[in-house]
């Protein structure tokens, strides 16, 4: 009880330093996602959808699935403030541009994708969720961003919500978002450039695929972010082509902050120099 309450005033801390610096990008964001997502989350998969996830992901035996519980379908979130804090890691050394893609893998509802839409000036930023159920939230909260924005040709006024609405509306009429239904180890996402993965329940198998199929598939990756880190054994094997670049701490929703690691690609630097 004691370690809710503390967390609970550090966030109250943390809201009052946003307001007091005019951050508005990251408010702004905050409020959108309040709007568009206040109707539901992503703990509502049926039993036999989770089951169905957990075992496309690694298949157990119905005991071995017993004793360990969901673990692939677990549902939890990178806060908006989190996802932030990430973009504001690499606006340092590789800020998003019109020329990049950022691809959430696993993306749940799509707060990410909305996030660095709006946020970013990313070419595209897209995501790709195994759960129909989580997939069809996303594509739900894009209608409901449009809803919004009727209120704004209807005279209701101005907000920064509203505003933020509106970024996202026209993010998606430029085809900028692009949430998919799909399995991320299949190379769909050849285009990417900076991968993000909300992967603390993953096996080590399905992150040595996904790290394998950006080494081999996607060209001009930069980074993939993961809240997991890679095996130590298959970051070896991978030496000279990805590096842990940097950890940070980012906020998340089953506890106050969680380590996110940021893997950096060397590969483009390679083609040139050869």
């Amino acid at each position: 009880m004691e370690a809710r309450v503390e967390w609970i005033c550090t966030w109250i801390t943390k809201r009052h330093k946003k307001g007091s610096v005019g951050d508005n990008r990251l408010i702004g964001v905050e409020q959108l996602i309040a709007e568009i997502y206040h109707w539901f989350d992503g703990y509502d998969c049926s039993e036999t959808e989770q089951i169905a996830l957990d075992n496309a992901v690694e298949e157990k035996s119905w005991i071995g699935r017993l004793v360990t519980g969901h673990e692939a379908s677990v549902y939890g979130e990178v806060l908006p403030d989190g996802v932030q804090t990430l973009l504001d890691c690499l606006e340092k050394e590789m800020p998003l541009s019109n020329d990049d893609v950022f691809v959430d893998l696993g993306s749940g509802t799509g707060k990410v994708v909305v996030h660095a839409a709006v946020a970013t000036p990313c070419k595209k930023s897209i995501g790709i969720e195994l759960s129909e159920t989580r997939f069809n939230h996303g594509l739900r909260a894009l209608e409901e961003a449009q809803k919004t924005c009727q209120q704004r040709d209807q005279g209701d006024g101005d907000s920064l919500c509203l505003t933020y609405a509106q970024k996202l509306v026209d993010a998606q009429r430029a085809g900028r978002v692009d949430m998919r239904h799909g399995d991320i180890t299949v190379p769909t996402y050849n285009d990417a450039t900076h991968l993000f993965a909300a992967s603390t329940t993953w096996p080590d198998a399905l992150l040595e695929a996904v790290l394998e199929l950006a080494v081999q598939h996607i060209s001009d990756v930069k980074t993939l972010s993961t809240l997991r880190p890679m095996p130590s054994d298959v970051l070896r094997s991978k030496r000279g082509v990805v590096n842990l670049w940097k950890t940070i701490d980012v906020a998340v929703s089953w506890q106050d902050t969680a380590p996110m690691y940021v893997y950096k690609f060397r590969k483009n630097r390679q083609k040139k120099e050869n």
